[in-house]
């Protein structure tokens, strides 16, 4: 079960300069083929964004197989649709008419095909493209627009193996390639939709002819010729010709030539989804809605310092190396992939698939921007909308099947209940008591030594039900650090001299910093900072975290705390407005509304003939719970009452104020519920 605090906070993002504003929590995102009984499902459980369809380079080569075998549509496991297009005009019209903002997805690098045939995006792009649908044709054939090994052959996986072919992967340099894009983009604007989620943002190890001239002018753009000499070897860079230039990478690989060709890639991604979507969709539709599917987990578990499961870099995150300042820049909200959740359902290791380290991380990062988490999760629907909504973000990104008789009135009264409660969602601010940073500096060095370290940490906070928010150290600052009592600091390396001087002020007004004890630490102390030594983090068993309790006493005192509940909850808090000032150890600016979300994570797990999908998700009751949520002396609490979806009812609850925090029990809860506590002076 979790417990996390919530009000909304506006998401901005946007480009030179201007200011873009969208918000939503109820999405609805399916894959592969759908028909009107999708469009009456939306009709049914109202999102405010559907995402559905593809429209780029594999619908195109999905269309071309379609034609080929004589079929009006084709769908595949990269995409595909209708071959006559008016099926998606008239879709997008009726969700429009019901406010329902219709996203596409689109393949950014990966199609397939056979070149040989021509078949799929070859005999597509060689034979059949319609200049009056998607403008002038770039020159070449479409394997001129491909990523290619050293050898010059075409970058080509057999995963998919879709109408026997192989996948191939248009090359992000190519100006042809981007040409190709941008003509689908038109096309798929003609139809009025919102927006895309550009999907495979991905370059392998090409060394096209693009490519060479692209890392030659970067390199050049970067280092002098003394640097390329003592740093890469590169004695004549107008005519050297580099023989890889790798996408991802792992640890054992790493060397600062692969580093810098990681860069160069995310880059080069970066300005071909700015060119074809930013530019050039925008051009024509400025209010265009974008994001981009990224990943930040290895399936395979491989990776030396890499943790099981989520936070992989280097090896994984289409933008873990990316300059902070283009980080999601023109992008309106934020997905990433954790694969399937059943991979992190371990309740004999105490984890219960339950990603709120994962939200926080993505909300920081994303700059309050909308985040999606996917999970492939088809079972736990309610927690899935729950989870997502407690962190400010939205669900579901992936896993309910609209045709599955129990997914509809799951997601209808969830999506209902966050519709008539939407002003508790938004604006709001986080109102966390301690704070974890992120050493995203050390991942552009190529330093991924503390994200295991990160990653306890964050466990060891959520299980002991502490109030925490994921702060990145690019952001450490004192307006940040002024709302915090606690900051936990997994690696001070990067720290700038002015940031350690930030915290060190910190402590001295009163808050704590704990940090852990790294090789290279020397000159880079902080004043005043505990340390937190790798024998004590080493001695913490992984599944007792009430052993982390002592060392939370000491550092923060008469904390907000969840009495008795097990490790199965965890809580954040968000407030309305305000709070964000601190004098000595307390906040002086006043809330007129604090919004507490609980997520129960229990469910029965015991295997039933006859159920699939929601119908297996079962969870099971949990409660009651003490709350203690600590407040300003000065703010005086009027009333606290309990909501879910889960429950008709509104419940008055009882109140107690002591020691500038107020107490009250919650009952119970099945999934997910919302206490919100109404406050003034």
């Amino acid at each position: 079960m979790a417990m996390i605090g919530t009000g909304t906070m506006p998401v901005m993002g946007g480009e030179q300069g201007i200011e873009r504003r969208l918000w939503f929590n109820r999405c609805c995102a399916h894959y592969g083929a759908i028909d009107d009984a999708f469009g009456e499902y939306l009709a049914e459980v109202r999102p405010q964004v559907a995402i559905c369809g593809n429209f780029g380079p594999n619908y195109w080569a999905a269309a071309s197989s379609a034609r080929e075998k004589g079929e009006t549509a084709l769908w595949t496991a990269l995409g595909g649709g209708p071959v006559v297009r008016q099926w998606w005009k008239e879709f997008i019209g009726r969700a429009h008419q019901r406010d329902i903002r219709v996203l596409g997805m689109f393949a950014l690098t990966c199609t397939y095909g056979d070149p040989k045939g021509p078949h799929g995006f070859f005999r597509f792009f060689d034979r059949e493209w319609d200049e009056a649908l998607l403008g002038p044709r770039p020159p070449g054939r479409a394997v001129d627009l491909m990523q290619r090994r050293l050898d010059g052959s075409l970058w080509e996986e057999r995963v998919y193996r879709i109408e026997g072919g192989a996948e191939y992967w248009g090359c992000p340099s190519n100006p042809a390639w981007r040409a190709a894009l941008k003509g689908m983009v038109s096309a798929a604007l003609g139809l009025e939709i919102d927006g895309f989620i550009s999907v495979f943002p991905q370059r392998h190890d090409c060394t096209c002819e693009h490519c060479q001239e692209g890392f030659r002018r970067w390199l050049e753009s970067r280092y002098t010729a003394e640097e390329l000499a003592a740093r890469f070897q590169i004695t004549d860079l107008p005519r050297h010709r580099f023989t890889t230039l790798n996408g991802w990478f792992e640890a054992q690989q790493s060397s600062p030539y692969a580093l810098e060709c990681l860069k160069y890639t995310q880059a080069v991604l970066k300005d071909c989804f700015d060119e074809v979507f930013v530019a050039h969709g925008r051009g024509i539709r400025p209010d265009l809605i974008l994001g981009q599917w990224n990943h930040i987990y290895r399936s395979s578990y491989q990776g030396p310092g890499q943790l099981a499961g989520t936070f992989a870099q280097l090896n994984a995150d289409e933008r873990c190396v990316l300059d902070s300042t283009r980080w999601a820049g023109g992008e309106d909200f934020v997905w990433y992939s954790i694969g399937n959740w059943s991979m992190y359902d371990e309740p004999a290791q105490r984890s219960f698939g339950d990603f709120l380290l994962e939200r926080k991380y993505l909300y920081e990062a994303g700059d309050g921007r909308p985040a999606g988490v996917k999970s492939d999760d088809p079972v736990r629907v309610r927690l899935l909308i729950a989870e997502a909504a407690a962190a400010g973000g939205f669900a579901y990104t992936r896993g309910p099947d609209y045709r599955d008789p129990a997914t509809m009135p799951v997601v209808k009264t969830y999506f209902d209940f966050l519709r008539r409660h939407e002003p508790l969602y938004r604006p709001a601010a986080s109102y966390a008591e301690a704070a974890l940073v992120w050493g995203r500096r050390a991942v552009h060095r190529g330093d991924i030594s503390a994200i295991p370290d990160f990653k306890r940490l964050g466990r060891l906070l959520l299980k002991n039900h502490v109030l925490f928010d994921v702060l990145l150290d690019e952001n450490v600052s004192l307006e940040r650090l002024a709302g915090y009592r606690l900051v936990l600091v997994p690696d001070a390396r990067d720290l700038s001299a002015d940031q350690r001087q930030d915290l060190a002020t910190f402590n001295r007004g009163g808050g704590r910093v704990v940090g852990l004890a790294r090789p290279g630490d020397a000159g880079r102390e902080i004043i005043g900072m505990t340390r937190l030594s790798a024998q004590e983090l080493d001695g913490l068993v992984p599944v007792a975290y009430q052993e982390f309790r002592p060392f939370l006493d000491e550092w923060l005192p008469g904390r907000s705390d969840l009495s008795s509940a097990p490790d199965t909850v965890s809580w954040t808090c968000f407030q309305e407005s305000g709070l964000a000032v601190r004098k000595g150890d307390e906040r002086t600016s006043i809330s007129r509304r604090l919004v507490v979300h609980l997520v129960n994570y229990l469910r029965d797990r015991r295997p039933m003939d006859g159920l699939r999908g929601a119908a297996l998700e079962r969870p099971l009751q949990q409660g009651p719970i003490t709350v203690h949520l600590r407040i300003p002396p000065a703010v005086r609490v009027n009333s606290v009452r309990l909501m879910s979806p889960d429950e008709r009812a509104t419940r008055k609850l009882k109140f107690e104020l002591e020691e500038a925090r107020v107490s009250f029990l919650v009952p119970s809860i099945l999934v997910y519920a919302v206490v919100v506590v109404e406050t003034g002076k």
